[in-house]
């Protein structure tokens, strides 16, 4: 039984070594990128036929089982997998990292579109708080509160002023949004029409209907 476990060692010794020859001038191998403790089942059986043998080149970074071709990931590196039914042969690049860190999975918001109610408005002597009607990021609309706060600044004189729309929850990121304080223009400036101009003696108070615009 001793001398049957060696043989087998030894002939899957001798199957890595010529298979890797073998593929020194293969075609670029399939690649896989898997974090450590991710599994993925590379199943050759429609490819090879039943019976092919899976070796990795080094276990310590990804395992794979002989027979069914499942791969382990292991720690952080490169190695190869090879799979094998008599002079079939197939290889697989294996790209190791360690999992991303909750922050480093949060989306970037910096890229959305937000929409305000308005982009200008006039100088009230108070600060402005423009109402951000929408935040839109690769087609969903972002919830306020749960996925983004509103930063107002001290935006009371007139001028170009800005807000920032910064990322909460699984968004993480700041986006600038500008907007303008225009002065509010003087009723001097205003062109006013009158509903009558004329009317005839009456005795009677007149009160005809002004409209005006400023221009």
């Amino acid at each position: 039984m001793r001398k049957q476990k060696y043989l087998i060692f030894i002939s899957l010794i001798v199957l890595l070594i010529s298979t890797i020859t073998a593929c020194a001038d293969a075609a670029e191998p399939q690649v896989f990128n898997l974090v450590v403790q991710e599994t993925y089942h590379w199943d050759l059986i429609n490819d090879l036929g039943v019976g092919t043998v899976y070796i990795s080149k080094d276990p310590s970074i990804a395992d794979v089982d002989s027979k069914t071709g499942l791969i382990t990931a292991k720690s952080v590196g490169v190695t190869f997998i090879i799979a094998r039914n008599g002079d079939n042969i197939l290889t697989c690049k294996v790209v190791v990292s360690m999992p991303k860190s909750p922050e480093q999975q949060k989306i970037d918001i910096s890229e959305a579109k937000v929409e305000l109610d308005k982009q200008e408005y006039e100088y009230t002597g108070e600060v402005i708080t423009p109402i951000v009607k929408h935040v839109l990021l690769k087609g969903i609309v972002l919830t306020a509160g749960v996925d983004y706060t509103v930063q107002y600044k001290n935006s009371v004189n007139t001028g170009s002023h800005s807000l920032d729309i910064i990322g909460k929850g699984k968004y993480t990121g700041t986006i600038s949004v500008s907007f303008l304080i225009k002065e509010k223009k003087p009723i001097t400036q205003a062109t006013v029409t009158l509903s009558e101009t004329e009317f005839t003696y009456d005795g009677e108070a007149k009160t005809p209907h002004c409209y005006g615009k400023t221009r």
